[in-house]
Order: C-alpha cells, then sequence, then structure tokens
C-alpha cells in the first residue's frame, strides 16, 4: 500500500493538470505593420541593435500595404529589405546597421 501511495503522489505531482495559461504564440509571418511610424520605429531599433530578427515579415507586410499609398517609395525599401535580410542572415551587424539606418531615414 505505501508504494501505491508513493506512486500516486508522484503522479500527482508530477502528471497534475498544467493550471497555468497557455503562453501566446505570435506568427510574424502574418503581422503587418501599420503605417510608416511603425516601419521606422523598428528600423531605428535594428539599426541601433544590430539584428532584424523575426520583424523582417511584419516589415515586408508593412511596405508591401504602403504600395498602395507610394509604390515608388515601397518599391525601393522592398529591395533595401532584401538587402537587409541578407545581410542579416549572413550575420554582418555593421551592414544590417547601416542598411536599416538608411531605410529609417527613407521614411
Amino acid at each position: 500500500m505505501c508504494c501505491v501511495l508513493g506512486v500516486n503522489s508522484f503522479g500527482a505531482i508530477g502528471c497534475g493538470e498544467n493550471t497555468s495559461p497557455p503562453s501566446d504564440v505570435v506568427d510574424t509571418a502574418d503581422q503587418t505593420l501599420d503605417g510608416k511610424t511603425e516601419i521606422k520605429s523598428l528600423l531605428t531599433s535594428t539599426a541601433s541593435g544590430g539584428g532584424l530578427g523575426s520583424g523582417s515579415a511584419g516589415i515586408r507586410n508593412g511596405l508591401e500595404a504602403l504600395k498602395s499609398s507610394d509604390d515608388a517609395l515601397a518599391t525601393a525599401l522592398l529591395s533595401d529589405l532584401d538587402k537587409l535580410e541578407a545581410a542579416d542572415n549572413a550575420g554582418n551587424q555593421a551592414q544590417v546597421k547601416s542598411i536599416a539606418a538608411g531605410m529609417a531615414a527613407k521614411l
């Protein structure tokens, strides 16, 4: 009986119901930065820190949305974003900072 209680106690401790709420998982592929101000803010932050991370999806989506109001600017920035992503993937922080700062200045 003692062994059964020990197993049951262990099971209750280790396998109990998880009462904590699930963490929210954010899919950045669906994220769109709303307007030039948000895009510029993320680019400025990237220029300061040197890392793009998952923010590129939101920037890309925001720039695609910007095409409807300023196609020339959005197209130029999308070209720059391709370069920014390539620099980030290569781990070239100095280039990431430079490209991000240049993009932010255009906004």
